[in-house]
């Protein structure tokens, strides 16, 4: 339980807020206390329209010990580990002020038009998406356990897409506004935003310039081998139905190339978005061998 200060039309009071108690054990606030979070200097402010003429503001201040020690020291470690030239005091400030929280399949991690927050997922998988003015979902990318993204955060730049939980999401969040005094003291810290920034980039040039230059049958192809594992591990964390998304095409015109792999025996097709993959071989041949790629 924390403590809050509940403001009404004015008016403030005192008093524990039980619906947040839970955040420490990974109570996702946005879906238990329906509020939108805005993260800054440490504090989570929303606003929660509970009278229709009296708007109610909740805030919450969120001591350095409110995480539990082994949630603290596990952030600090997977900081230590995928930035491991920043100085111990750089670790020693990102887990203190990081805020974890769990987010279920399909809820938004941080969202489209809102300012980025630099994120760590710390288990399971998140997908970045967008919806154009047609309708189409596009897909931009997976993101999974492992390093820090988000940076752009740093500069409180605003997102062009939403981060979706894609499975149960354990989560590491920052407010830019935090870290970037941080990168000023520590030129490694900036380093590493740097090169993540410069990594994305090119990956939206590739993304694009395959919208623009490959057909439909090699992108589905490129998408299968990139994410090979989630397409094809035990248990599979992508399906078919997540596939057009990721191509930036139809469900008709994937469909199509699925059928064609597997009239030539390389994918199988089963239940209701089931994908074997049944010819590695085949799928190398065309990825190395007819195009040159990865």
């Amino acid at each position: 339980m924390f403590d809050a200060r509940e403001t009404i039309c004015g008016e403030a009071r005192d008093g524990p807020l039980e619906i947040l108690g839970g955040i420490e054990d990974g109570a996702d606030m946005a879906t238990t206390a329906k509020l939108k979070i805005a993260q800054e200097r440490r504090r989570v402010g929303s606003r929660l329209n509970r009278h229709a003429d009296r708007p109610v503001y909740l805030v919450v201040e969120l001591p350095a010990y409110s995480m539990s020690d082994p949630t603290r020291s596990e952030v600090r470690e997977r900081i230590a580990h995928w930035l491991p030239r920043c100085r111990p005091e750089t670790w020693d400030a990102l887990a203190a002020l990081a805020h974890v929280a769990i987010f279920k399949r399909g809820e938004r991690i941080y969202a489209l038009g809102e300012p980025v927050p630099p994120t760590m997922i710390l288990s399971g998988y998140g997908v970045a998406r967008r919806t154009t003015s047609t309708g189409l979902l596009i897909i931009s990318g997976v993101a999974q356990a492992g390093a820090p993204f988000g940076w752009s955060g740093l500069a409180q730049a605003t997102s062009s897409l939403d981060m979706v939980a894609h499975t149960t999401c354990r989560v590491a969040q920052w407010s830019g506004l935090d870290i970037r005094p941080i990168a000023a003291r520590d030129p490694e810290l900036a380093l590493a935003a740097i090169d993540s920034m410069a990594f994305s980039l090119h990956a939206v040039v590739e993304q694009i310039e395959g919208y623009l230059r490959q057909n439909a049958r090699l992108r589905v192809l490129r998408i299968l081998g990139r994410y090979h594992g989630l397409f094809f591990g035990e248990p599979p964390v992508l399906t078919r139905a997540d596939l057009p998304g990721l191509v930036g095409t139809s469900r008709e015109m994937t469909g199509r190339v699925l059928r064609d792999l597997e009239r030539q025996g390389t994918v199988e097709r089963f239940g209701r978005n089931g994908l074997r993959l049944l010819r590695p071989e085949h799928l190398d041949s065309e990825l190395l061998g007819a195009y040159g790629l990865r």
